[in-house]
């Protein structure tokens, strides 16, 4: 998760020439037909488009962005060809990105006329290593950019690919690229009916791609080259798995409003069950959020799911935004040092030089007060791609989908498996279902379901207070020190929030306002004249973990799995078990805290990538650390069960 540096680039008019590689990025002479030659019709691409079902996703993976060339000439058939309920996710490596300014300039020379050009510049990632995720065309299109190099990322990906795009510089020119265990993971994420093409015909990509396992063909080349390669998966390869047909999601809060549209964009019909009287009642309900990550120096699990996951959800507000004008803006936030000690770790992560400008930067207590539009006498940094969002009226706009069904007063009682029908059994206050795939995103009631009732989730009370807007300061960005504000919606002024462990109370109290506006006060004094009184506010509940991570994924039996894994009660580095069983079809999205907003959509983008066999939007690696079952082995290996 470190910061990259972009390639290094000569402009020959009108082509990029690369001094990392000593090559074009492309011909001028020919070097888009050539791309359409060897990626889009080698691949019969139009002919896959139109086999597709409604609702079916394709998914194309290259291996060397570069300009994007490809991207783009993949996304203009897709977006002229497929049906508007069909989605094509597009991965792709590149160890030496480009810079905003020379992908601009690109973007200018080549694509000036392409659909996705606005969309593709405003969300263009930092040069940040790790995945990134860009949304066109109403869900249409997505788009995986995976920084670094290919041989090091690609055995991270999870899931299988329908294309492969074997592009990059020549093997000459970037020998380190084209290794057989380059051959070998492609392989492991295909299937018996990937297709593969690359321009290049040199014998040792020829054999390695066969020593993998590949069906390799010599092919007609284009332009100057005679012949390139053509290859499908070979023998022993399955099918790509079936998608079910129906799910049941309990919990219509961000974690559930977000895996039930994940759901039905892939043509499940959703039932979405919560048991108070309309959406993000609970602690999603707040007027408004902020959409930040507080970075650390250390590559954690968590600084890294904060990391994607706000840059995730950034550019999934991006992309809604114009149609969706009120749903919250990517004004920026600022992150104040509110204490000497914050201005020294803030001090060490600039000096640390982990993370691109794009992502922070160091501001004064001068610039703080132009960015806010408010007096502000503290330094601290400022996440431009940051902002604020409403999550009900982002709930809302999930939910609005042909696929689901919402059910609001409707409590589960009961959740069971059925052996005779290989169905969960729902039970609750209205009647009862029957589903193959259950997923809770319950938050802490999540516990009350018997198969769920080990999972160590807690309650944590919050109280954020609202105010008019009339007599205070406009302010323009959002705010974080202790607490947050973010600018006015609708007339008002939401900001909080309280952190109480111990009190489960849903009383609206006086104290809390007032602790709240202390808290606010002290770092933006224009505020200091909020009469406490005069506050409204909500009482919600963060549900968190012992580690403040999300429990994602399947759920396991958990007394298969502490008999399973008893012998770590003795041994915690014993790895040869065998594997337990797991409550088949049942799964949980819960556990996200205070950090909702910036790690339930990637975390429903992960569950449902989980569910159909399809790549997800995080390394395999940091998926792992998100499994619901992770704590019984904790629990072994410290003998407290």
């Amino acid at each position: 998760m470190k910061c990259l540096k972009s390639a290094n680039i000569e402009w020959h008019l009108p082509s990029p020439f690369s001094k990392d590689f000593d090559d074009v990025y492309y011909s001028d002479d020919g070097g888009e037909a050539e791309k359409q030659h060897v990626f889009i019709n080698s691949n019969r691409l139009l002919e896959r488009i139109k086999s597709l079902s409604p609702y079916q996703h394709l998914t194309i993976a290259e291996t060397g962005f570069g300009t994007g060339l490809n991207f783009f000439l993949t996304t203009h058939l897709w977006l002229s060809e497929s049906l508007p309920s069909q989605c094509l996710h597009f991965i792709s490596f590149e160890k030496l990105p480009l810079s905003r300014i020379d992908m601009t300039q690109v973007m200018q020379q080549r694509h000036a006329d392409h659909l996705l050009k606005d969309a593709f510049l405003a969300q263009y990632p930092p040069l940040q290593e790790g995945y990134h995720s860009l949304f066109f065309a109403n869900g249409r299109i997505r788009l995986t950019l995976i920084f670094g190099d290919v041989n090091d990322t690609l055995p991270e990906l999870r899931g299988l690919v329908d294309i492969w795009y074997l592009d990059g510089f020549s093997p000459t020119k970037n020998p380190d690229m084209w290794q057989a265990s380059l051959f070998s993971q492609m392989y492991r994420l295909s299937h018996a009916n990937t297709h593969l093409s690359t321009y290049t015909a040199s014998g040792n990509v020829r054999r390695g791609l066969r020593d993998a396992g590949f069906n390799v063909q010599i092919s007609e080349g284009s332009g100057r080259k005679r012949d390139m390669l053509i290859a499908h998966g070979g023998e022993g390869l399955t099918q790509p798995r079936s998608t079910p047909s129906r799910a049941i999601v309990v919990g219509a809060g961000l974690a559930g409003c977000h895996t039930a549209r994940a759901l039905a964009e892939r043509g499940i019909h959703v039932t979405l069950i919560d048991q108070n009287p309309d959406i993000a009642q609970g602690g999603s309900g707040n007027p408004q959020g902020a959409l930040y990550a507080k970075l650390a120096m250390e590559q954690t699990p968590s600084s890294e799911l904060h990391l994607f996951g706000l840059l995730y959800s950034a550019n999934l507000v991006s992309s809604l935004l114009e149609t969706q004008p009120n749903l919250g803006a990517l004004c920026g936030v600022l992150q104040l040092a509110t204490t000497d000690k914050e201005q020294e770790r803030q001090a060490r992560l600039l000096q640390a030089n982990l993370f691109s400008s794009d992502i922070l930067q160091a501001v004064s207590s001068d610039q703080a007060t132009e960015f806010a539009n408010t007096l502000i006498d503290k330094p601290g940094l400022f996440f431009p791609k940051a902002g604020w969002v409403s999550p009900v009226d982002w709930c809302k706009h999930l939910v609005n989908h042909s696929l689901i069904n919402s059910h609001f007063s409707e409590q589960v009682t009961d959740l069971a498996f059925m052996p005779n029908t290989d169905a969960w059994h729902i039970q609750t206050n209205r009647g009862d279902y029957e589903t193959e795939i259950v997923i809770l995103c319950s938050a802490s009631d999540t516990q009350r379901l018997t198969p769920l009732k080990h999972l160590p989730l807690k309650a944590i009370r919050g109280q954020t207070s609202q105010v008019p807007t009339s007599g205070l300061p406009d302010l323009k960005t959002v705010v974080c020190g202790d607490g947050y504000i973010s600018p006015a919606l609708n007339q008002s002024y939401c900001f909080g929030a309280t952190f109480d462990l111990h009190d489960l109370s849903s009383e609206i109290k006086i104290k809390d306002h007032q602790q709240n506006l202390q808290t606010l006060s002290s770092v933006l004094p224009d505020f200091a004249t909020i009469d406490p009184s005069l506050c409204n506010g909500r009482v919600g509940y963060r549900c968190s973990t012992p580690d403040y991570l999300p429990l994602v994924g399947e759920v396991g039996v958990y007394d298969s799995f502490v008999k399973t894994y008893a012998r770590l009660r003795v041994d915690s580095n014993w790895k040869d078990f065998e594997t337990p069983l797991m409550h088949q079809g049942l799964y949980v999205n819960v556990g996200h805290g205070s950090k909702g907003l910036i790690t339930c959509p990637i975390s429903a983008d992960v569950l449902v990538a989980m569910i159909t066999g399809t790549p997800a939007p995080l390394p395999n690696r940091l998926m792992e650390r998100l499994d619901p079952n992770r704590f019984i082995l904790r629990d072994l290996i410290r003998n407290r069960i």
